[in-house]
């Protein structure tokens, strides 16, 4: 049996990608982050240094979590997670892939999907994949990458209808069904992530005024539900 990797996929939409510091009380803002490098260098998390495709691959052990993030809508972003994936693969390593743009109880379509017992029209239609939505071409690779019988495919994302519930109207919003699919013992982030997720905002120049501070306050309060319920399925 082949050593096994599991590859969690996840939309990325900020400037700078930071690691947290143990026993950090405060944070001083986006002032203290590195300078984006350059497009195509790879940085290594604990060195700050450069390294090489090959060198950060050979770095993947046998179950070991490898987290690919990306802007939704690219072409270029899922050609190298799938890049990333073949190598591992080349390495002896099975991998499978959780996606998080796929909603948990989708499951059983994407299963489905993969097996060749649902087509991909009736696929996309099963979970309201429709024009709105970014190509469908930039995910079938990684959907169907995982050997059948060896690795899987997983939905990761609590549905979104609930994160909106959330959102608008708070968790005490949400009627017994959807509090079911709240990821069990969730707690929210303690201030200092709430200070900063909203200086992220201010950097990025999406807040500009109190209203807009405001609604950041519900979307946070989704936001953290669904990454919540992400990460319960991301380790099951």
């Amino acid at each position: 049996m082949k050593a096994s990797s599991f590859l969690f996929f996840s939309v990325v939409s900020i400037c700078y990608i930071t690691s947290a510091v143990s026993g950090a009380e405060t944070w001083a803002g986006p002032s203290t982050l590195s300078p984006i490098p350059a497009a195509g260098v790879l940085i290594d998390g604990h060195s700050g240094q450069s390294i090489s495709f090959s060198e950060a691959v050979e770095n993947v052990m046998p179950g070991d979590i490898v987290v690919l993030g990306e802007e939704h809508g690219t072409t270029v972003q899922p050609e190298i997670q799938l890049q990333v994936m073949q190598a591992l693969r080349d390495q002896g390593l099975s991998v499978s892939a959780g996606l998080e743009f796929y909603e948990y109880p989708w499951q059983k379509f994407v299963d489905q999907y993969r097996a060749g017992a649902l087509s991909e029209t009736d696929f996309l239609a099963d979970i309201g994949w429709g024009p709105n939505n970014f190509p469908f071409s930039s995910y079938r690779g990684q959907t169907v990458f995982p050997a059948l019988g060896e690795a899987f495919t997983i939905a990761l994302n609590i549905p979104q209808a609930v994160v909106d519930q959330i959102a608008q109207g708070g968790v005490q919003s949400l009627t017994a069904d959807e509090k079911a699919l709240m990821p069990p013992h969730f707690t929210l982030g303690d201030a200092l992530y709430f200070q900063r997720f909203k200086l992220f905002f201010v950097f990025c120049n999406f807040i500009l005024f109190t209203p807009l501070v405001i609604a950041c306050t519900g979307f946070i309060l989704g936001e953290e539900r669904l990454h919540g319920r992400t990460a319960v399925e991301f380790v099951r």
